[in-house]
């Protein structure tokens, strides 16, 4: 069974970097540039996992992730939300929001990997 990972960051290099090494790690990446295509991605492709930058312009990864948790075809998409901002409660409102997991950037991508690997194991037990 393929795994299926949206990438959602509007920065062409980041966005780039995290798909090449999920793609590598073998699991099927579609990526967008912006949380509104984003969602829409994630309607039509029901992706297992959903990485998002939180600092999207327009819709930031936050509403992405709460949308996403209360659509009807989407509230099952496990979401990763990462930023590189350093405030003090992010994790907590990433929580919130209904995030599955949280990573402060910038980060290494073999700890992408685990929390894709960790909420692709739970998801499917």
């Amino acid at each position: 069974m393929s795994v299926k990972i949206l990438v959602v960051d509007d920065e062409p290099n980041n966005l780039k970097m995290i798909a090449s090494r999920l793609k590598a790690s073998g699991y099927e990446v579609l990526t967008a540039g912006d949380a509104e295509g984003g969602y829409e991605l994630a309607r039509n492709w029901r992706p297992d996992v959903a990485v998002t930058d939180w600092e999207l312009a327009g819709m930031g990864g936050d509403e992405l992730c709460r949308k996403l948790k209360m659509g009807p075809d989407t509230h099952a998409v496990r979401v990763i939300l990462y930023t590189a901002r350093v405030n003090h409660g992010d994790e907590g409102r990433a929580r919130e929001a209904g995030c599955d997991a949280f990573i402060q950037a910038p980060f290494k991508a073999n700890v992408l990997l685990a929390k894709v690997r960790g909420l692709v194991e739970t998801s499917h037990e």
